[in-house]
């Protein structure tokens, strides 16, 4: 556990680092209005959790809620899909459920996304990382991401939405093998699980909690 808190307090120096090199360039006044800050965990830092949860990046709850850009990038306390009643929040919890799984089951897992950026949407990511070439934000974010996963060892990683399961599978140059809403692929043993959303809908849940079910007996 020294080492993994060591690794992650690495990688949040070099996001914090970036953080402030960001707000602090010119390109900054091209992406301030759809710039929300960053984070990098909703949920304590755990190692080799049976599921750990990867969306494509923040959204804006935090900055709507507070009027604060994120800053944060130490490990919660908790996780939050436990405690929150957001749509995303909610569909998860109806996962478990499903699966037979409570939420003293939800507060063992680990939350993260590829990207650490927070924005109000997708688009709003895309556009801002058209903005960020010379700083190699994209590369960056492959890293952190491939090193928070290999550090953190889950037994299952569970993709939320389409783009985040393409994304994890760039890490090993995996195929996408989808099945109607839901995609399974096996990364040198960790599980990777692909769901399709319609916003924050878990899209074919029955389905996504079948093939989940299947690999936790």
């Amino acid at each position: 556990m020294d080492k993994l808190k060591a690794d992650y307090n690495d990688l949040m120096q070099e996001v914090s680092d970036f953080k402030a090199a960001l707000e602090s360039s010119e390109i900054f006044n091209k992406v301030k209005d759809t710039y929300k800050g960053f984070q990098i965990l909703y949920s304590p830092l755990q190692y080799q959790p049976e599921l750990m949860f990867v969306g494509i990046n923040p959204g804006a709850g935090y900055f709507n809620s507070t009027g604060q850009v994120a800053n944060r990038l130490a490990p919660e306390k908790t996780m939050e899909y436990v405690y929150e009643n957001y749509a995303l929040a909610r569909e998860t919890k109806a996962l478990f459920k499903l699966m037979g799984l409570t939420d003293a089951d939800l507060s063992q897992a680990v939350k993260t996304n590829f990207y650490f950026l927070a924005t109000e949407n997708e688009n709003d990511l895309n556009k801002i990382i058209t903005f960020l070439d010379e700083m190699d934000f994209e590369k960056k974010s492959k890293d952190w991401n491939n090193r928070l996963l290999k550090m953190i060892q889950p037994k299952i990683i569970i993709c939320e939405g389409k783009s985040a399961y393409a994304k994890v599978l760039q890490h090993d140059r995996l195929n996408e093998n989808w099945d109607g809403d839901v995609a399974y692929s096996n990364w040198n043993g960790t599980h990777v699980v692909g769901y399709k959303r319609l916003f924050s809908n878990i899209k074919g849940k029955d389905k996504v909690s079948e093939v989940l079910k299947g690999i936790l007996k």
